[in-house]
Parts: C-alpha cells; structure tokens; sequence
C-alpha cells in the first residue's frame, strides 16, 4: 500500500503516486530504425493510445532522479523525492 501524502499546494488533499503507462502504435515508412523513431513526434501528435495502465506505487519503479517533478494538477513544482 502507498502512503498517501498531503498535498504540498493545498494541505487537505491527500494524494498518492501513480505511474502511467502510455502505448502507442503506429506504422512509419522508413529507410531504418533510426529514421523511423525520428517519425515518433510525429506519431504521439497524430495517433490516439490504445493502451494506458495505471499502477499505484511506493517506490521508484521508472528509475526518474529524485529531483525530477512528477505531473499534478498544481500550480508548483513538485519533486519525486518529495512523494516517495
């Protein structure tokens, strides 16, 4: 079970840390690898995901920096460390 923690922006909300999985799948016309991964802006711009998983965490599965911000809802930064 993750800790849920208090949000630093406003101190009643109680939150607790996910990671998000989000898969896309599209076709590139390329010479080679390297030129059909340069089409992957292009891809997430253009293609819907079919698959997104979500799983709650307590520790740092994706292997980000501790000082790396997390994506909220809030107006202010707020780091991996601080959520872990």
């Amino acid at each position: 079970m993750v800790n849920a923690m208090t949000d630093p922006i406003t101190p009643t909300t109680t939150k607790k840390l996910f990671a998000v999985e989000i898969t896309y799948k599209a076709y590139a016309w390329a010479e080679d690898e390297i030129e059909a991964e340069d089409l992957a802006r292009n891809i997430v711009d253009t293609e819907s995901y079919p698959d997104i998983v979500i799983s709650e965490v307590n520790s740092n599965v994706l292997g980000w920096d501790p000082d790396c911000c997390v994506y909220h809802e809030g107006s202010s930064d707020v780091r991996l460390r601080e959520v872990l």
